[in-house]
Order: structure tokens, then C-alpha cells, then sequence
């Protein structure tokens, strides 16, 4: 069963305090949701001996959360635009995570299974437009170079904790014709 909440707001300083356009648009934003996963009735037989002696036994994770659901996923923001120019400073929120059904939280030897700590990340982004259909955008994703882990993997590329992106860098021309 899969419960949640998600929400958006976004607030105008420029406008919530009437302030003259030649100093910018300034707006503060989120993006927040509140997430609950869990199983229900996730029956699990295990064997057990060797015949004739074999014994099967049942356990029920029930209640459990389910593997890869983490319990929030929050951005926050300020963008900034003034013109022909615009700027924005994303804070991502993303919660623990289980890597598997059992909700072990020791990872393993081989990594495959383990609970995954919740991490933080800064993007900035800016953008110039100019000749009316032109822009050029620049970004970093990851400013502060946080090392983080988004999931684990049993097979490809694996097994082990897959990293989180490290800091990136982007640059891209665009044109409306």
C-alpha cells in the first residue's frame, strides 16, 4: 500500500511586497511530499533440510516498507530573474531508504542489501537570453561535491551500493525558431 501527500508552493517577494522591477523577480519555492510505502501481505516460504527431512517454513512481512520508497522527497528554492537573466539555488531532500522487502538495515558483505542513508543535495542553475530567440544556460548539479548512494544493485552494474552523481557541470545554446 502506497500512502502519500505532495505539495507546491511558490511565493513572489516582488510581488508580495510591491517591489520596482529593476531590481529582479525574486521567488521562493518547494516542492514537498510525504510518502508512505509498505507491504501488506508479502508471504515468504523458506526450505529447509534435505529429503526426506525438509521443513518449510512461512514468514509474512507485513508492514514492512517497501525497498526504494524513501519517506519524503523535498526541493526547496530562490530564483532570481531580472530581464534578460534569471538564476536559481535548488536544495534536494531525498529520505532512507531500504534496499530489500526483509527492511535489513546492515548492508551486507557484498552490498547488495543494507539501509541507504538519506542525503542532501545544492544545483544552481543561470540562464541568459538574448536576440529575442537565443539563450544559454550553465548549470552545476551537486555544487558542494556531497557523496551519497541512491541505490544498490544485485546484478549490472553490481553488486554493490550504486553512488549518486558527484558534481556536474552542463553548458547548453538554445534558439526558438
Amino acid at each position: 500500500m502506497n500512502k502519500g501527500i505532495e505539495g507546491f508552493f511558490n511565493l513572489n517577494f516582488t510581488k508580495l511586497f510591491n517591489i520596482d522591477k529593476p531590481y529582479g523577480n525574486l521567488d521562493l519555492f518547494a516542492s514537498v511530499s510525504f510518502i508512505d510505502s509498505r507491504y501488506t501481505d508479502f508471504r515468504i516460504f523458506n526450505t529447509s533440510g534435505t529429503a526426506p527431512d525438509i521443513t518449510i517454513t512461512e514468514t509474512n512481512l507485513e508492514g514492512n516498507r517497501v525497498e526504494n520508497a524513501p519517506r519524503y522527497i523535498h526541493n526547496f528554492g530562490l530564483s532570481w530573474s531580472n530581464n534578460n537573466f534569471s538564476s536559481t539555488l535548488q536544495y534536494r531532500m531525498t529520505g532512507k531508504i531500504f534496499t530489500d522487502a526483509n527492511n535489513t538495515t546492515t548492508p551486507s558483505a557484498n552490498g547488495v542489501t543494507g539501509l541507504l542513508d538519506d542525503y542532501r543535495v545544492f544545483d544552481l542553475s543561470t540562464e541568459y537570453r538574448f536576440l529575442k530567440n537565443y539563450n544559454i544556460r550553465v548549470g552545476i548539479n551537486n555544487l558542494l561535491n556531497e557523496e551519497y548512494a541512491t541505490r544498490r544493485a544485485g546484478g549490472y552494474p553490481g553488486p554493490g551500493i550504486l553512488p549518486g552523481e558527484g558534481r556536474t557541470f552542463y553548458i547548453s545554446i538554445g534558439a526558438k525558431i
